[in-house]
Order: structure tokens, then C-alpha cells, then sequence
């Protein structure tokens, strides 16, 4: 085709005609009569979808600020659940920020509980409140039952 040949500046240049071919107008892939109905059928439909596409972003956007992304939690709800609870204090919220990073407050100060949360700078070292493993010494209690607690508000 020469860059002059008007067929060249459409949508399916280069694509097979139906023509002759026995494909039914309006089939997948097939073009179709073209006027201002057909034209008109288009935008309506274009619009359709972009107004579903926006209503879909707009609701999982809601849904992803709507969702509670801190708990209370303490030595006995993580008992109750038969998870280890890893730290000398009693209690606190424990809190999902910025999507990845877990955090733990009690008493007014905030600890990052995971690598992330302390690699950003969110909240202060965890050790001094991390509990002593006592069949270790020099080691900690694993800390994963409070991190993946975490990490499921996120």
C-alpha cells in the first residue's frame, strides 16, 4: 500500500476483508456498516465502558480506604488464637501503614514490628519491648505471628 491510499489510514488496513468470505456483518473481528447509527452505537458503548471502568477504580479505591488497617491486640487474644505472643508488654495497637510496613503502639510510643517499618523509619527499635526467649539466651521469642497479624490488615 502507498502512504497516499486512503484504506491505508484505517482501523483494519491490513486486515483480511469478509468480504466474499461468508462471515456474518457484526461478527467478532468483522467490520460492519458503518453510518451515523453505527457511529452513534460506538460512543454509546465507549462511554459505557469507560463510565464501568471509572465506578470499578472509584470502588476498589473506597473499599481500599474504608478497610480498618489497625487492631487492639494483647497477650491473651494472641493466646486465645494459639499464636505466641512476643513481647514484655500487655498490650497496644498493632497497625498496618503505607501497605507494607507493621507497627505496634503502646503506651504512646510507636515500634516497628517488621524490617520494613523500620527501614522506612516508621516508629522506634522493637527490641527494648521484644521478649527474651528463655530456652535461648542472647535470643528473642519469634516475633512472625505478630508481623503476619500485621501484615493481614494491610
Amino acid at each position: 500500500m502507498r502512504a497516499t491510499d486512503e484504506s491505508a489510514c484505517t482501523p483494519d488496513a491490513g486486515r483480511p476483508s469478509a468480504v466474499g468470505s461468508g462471515a456474518k456483518p457484526g461478527a467478532v473481528g468483522m467490520p460492519t456498516t458503518a453510518g451515523p447509527a453505527g457511529a452513534a452505537i460506538l460512543l454509546s458503548v465507549r462511554r459505557n465502558i469507560s463510565i464501568a471502568i471509572t465506578a470499578m477504580v472509584l470502588m476498589l479505591t473506597g473499599c481500599a480506604e474504608a478497610r480498618d488497617t489497625s487492631v487492639e491486640v494483647s497477650r491473651s487474644s494472641f493466646s486465645g488464637e494459639g499464636k505466641v505472643w512476643p513481647l514484655t508488654v500487655e498490650s497496644g495497637k498493632l497497625a498496618c501503614d503505607d501497605g507494607v510496613s507493621v507497627t505496634f503502639e503502646s503506651s504512646g510510643s510507636i515500634y516497628a514490628v517488621n524490617g520494613t517499618a523500620r527501614d522506612t523509619g516508621i516508629g522506634r527499635e522493637i527490641r527494648p519491648i521484644w521478649r527474651d526467649d528463655p530456652q535461648y539466651p542472647g535470643l528473642k521469642i519469634s516475633i512472625k505471628d505478630l508481623i503476619n497479624t500485621g501484615l493481614e490488615l494491610c
